[in-house]
């Protein structure tokens, strides 16, 4: 058989109240860590800015992945490595060479040819 909470006398209501509020409260707490734990590695850590003359290079982690981010403008550009695929953050740095900088120079200038070229003809500019 069912009581109801109108059926408890004052001082029940008030233990009920009580229980419900730590249940409530319990339930949050419970909800809290468990998205802390599913986006825990989910969370994009900026490792190093790496200055440069013409482009902005960051180091990220993300989900066990370092990632070289090299951006021009309004134009970026991501490479990925696994953690498990390099010995070092000092081994990913040294990939950024000269040579692979110039070829993303290359498809920066590509990349903004082919936005122009659709910009245009998407509105009516040709």
């Amino acid at each position: 058989m069912w009581i109801l909470p109108w059926q408890f006398k004052f001082s029940e209501k008030n233990r009920l109240k009580h229980l419900l509020k730590r249940c409530f409260f319990l339930l949050c707490e419970c909800e809290r860590q468990i998205s802390a734990i599913f986006t825990e590695n989910y969370i994009v850590r900026l490792i190093k800015d790496i200055p440069h003359e013409r482009f902005k290079i960051q180091l990220l982690n993300y989900n066990a992945k370092y990632i070289v981010k090299i951006e021009l403008g309004q134009f970026e550009q991501l490479f990925k490595i696994g953690e498990l695929d390099v010995n070092s953050l000092e081994e990913v740095e040294k990939m950024i060479s000269p040579e692979l900088l110039s070829n993303c120079l290359k498809r920066f200038i590509e990349m903004r040819a082919d936005w122009e070229m659709e910009f245009k003809k998407n509105t009516n500019q040709l």
